[in-house]
């Protein structure tokens, strides 16, 4: 099962910061859910397939708001993705609550 909330820490400058992430599996292989991190609830969508997970969103980062797309994978109690956005790249890591 790949849905469920999970808490996460993005690497977003020199401290990691915490935050949770909820995922609701829909229809197969539709996933959407919500990113609450830096204060701020930021709604997602995307898919989800043998464990490898591509989401996208806006996401209200210290130096500004931007489009992203996240990919990664699912395993077990354990998500980890790779944000790409306008100001780079950041990774997240997270374990299921």
């Amino acid at each position: 099962m790949f849905g469920g909330n999970y808490n996460v820490k993005l690497r977003v400058g020199i401290f990691p910061k915490k935050g949770k992430l909820e995922l609701r599996v829909m229809d197969g292989n539709l996933v959407s859910g919500y990113l609450d991190i830096f204060n701020k609830s930021n709604p997602l969508q995307g898919t989800i397939e043998n464990g490898t997970i591509d989401i996208q969103g806006m996401i209200k980062l210290p130096v500004g708001e931007t489009e992203y797309e996240a990919i990664g994978t699912v395993e077990g109690n354990t998500i980890k993705l790779k944000f790409d956005t306008k100001f780079g790249f950041y990774k997240m890591t997270g374990t299921r609550m």
